[in-house]
């Protein structure tokens, strides 16, 4: 009974949270923003992409999200050069993101009630351990080779995709390690930074 007044308290704080996304227009406004701030960079445009595509996710279905998102973003990136499919790929899987990102973190209701812990601090957790996907979007769009793509939109050789597929492979293994603070033993702070520099170079 305690675990469903908590679960209850909570989902209301996120019913508000979703409240506002939907009745203020903030996820159609977004969009409008992006635009300009962006200015043909590449990353900048991906990073505020991604911003606003877990905001808005946080207060409409994933689909819903997605759509919106590539209607109005998707041609802008498409003329930025890139594979209409990693774009597509990049929306919506942060479109799903939003699922283990707080304040709102769905995802992380059942398994705090499952494992008996805090809402907040078993969302927290749950976008800690989800950072490394938070990378492999970027990877799609960079690395086309990882859709078998070329960055043409054409069928990748099959050595670029090996070959992209394994340097990704290694940035992620990086990453992990830089995160958790763990390789094969526990990694000193330094180490850490290294292998947060390392994963940074292998996955741009």
């Amino acid at each position: 009974a305690r675990g469903g007044i908590a679960l209850i308290a909570a989902a209301s704080c996120v019913g508000l949270i979703i409240g506002v996304v939907t009745l203020t227009g903030i996820g159609a406004k977004l969009p409008g923003v992006i635009l300009p701030l962006a200015q043909n960079n590449l990353i900048l445009a991906l990073i505020l992409l991604m911003i606003s595509t877990i905001i808005l996710g946080m207060g409409l279905p994933s689909a819903v999200c997605y759509l919106l998102m590539a209607t109005l973003i998707g041609p802008m990136l498409g003329n930025m050069g890139l594979v209409p499919l990693a774009t597509h790929l990049f929306i919506f899987y942060f479109g799903m993101m939003s699922m283990v990102t707080p304040p709102v973190a769905l995802a992380a209701y059942t398994a705090a009630a499952i494992a008996g812990a805090g809402i907040m601090q078993t969302g927290f957790a749950a976008f800690r351990f989800a950072l490394i996907g938070f990378a492999l979007p970027y990877a799609f769009v960079l690395r086309p080779e990882l859709l078998m793509l070329a960055p043409g939109g054409e069928i990748a050789p099959i050595g670029e995709i090996v070959l992209n597929v394994a340097i990704t492979l290694v940035g992620i293994a990086a990453l992990a390690g830089g995160i958790t603070g763990y390789g094969f033993t526990r990694i000193t702070p330094w180490q850490r930074g290294v292998l947060l520099l390392g994963a940074l170079i292998f996955l741009l």
